[in-house]
C-alpha cells in the first residue's frame, strides 16, 4: 500500500531515512542560502495526527535557517521574493 501512496511512504519512513534526505539537500541549500543563513540538520519531533490524536508526535530531522546577521528586515525580504 505505501508504494502507490507517495504521502504514505513518507510517513513510514524512520529518522535516520529522513536525515539521510535532509543531509542531501543541506550542500545545495547552501549554496543558495548560505551567504545569509548558517543552514543545519537537526533531530526534532514532527506532530501529527488530528481530532482523536492531536498530539501525536514522531521523531523526525529537520533543516533549520538561522540569519548570520541578525537582521529581521532581510528575512522579511526574503519573504517577500
Amino acid at each position: 500500500m505505501t508504494i502507490s501512496l507517495p504521502a504514505l511512504n513518507f510517513l513510514a519512513l524512520q529518522q535516520k531515512e529522513i536525515r539521510q534526505l535532509a543531509q542531501r539537500l543541506i550542500e545545495p541549500i547552501n549554496r543558495h542560502y548560505g551567504g545569509q543563513f548558517r543552514v543545519k540538520d537537526e533531530a526534532c519531533f514532527s506532530q501529527i495526527g488530528s481530532s482523536s490524536l492531536p498530539n501525536e508526535r514522531l521523531a523526525s530531522w529537520a533543516i533549520t535557517f538561522t540569519l548570520k546577521n541578525n537582521k529581521s528586515n532581510q528575512l522579511v525580504s526574503l519573504a517577500r521574493q
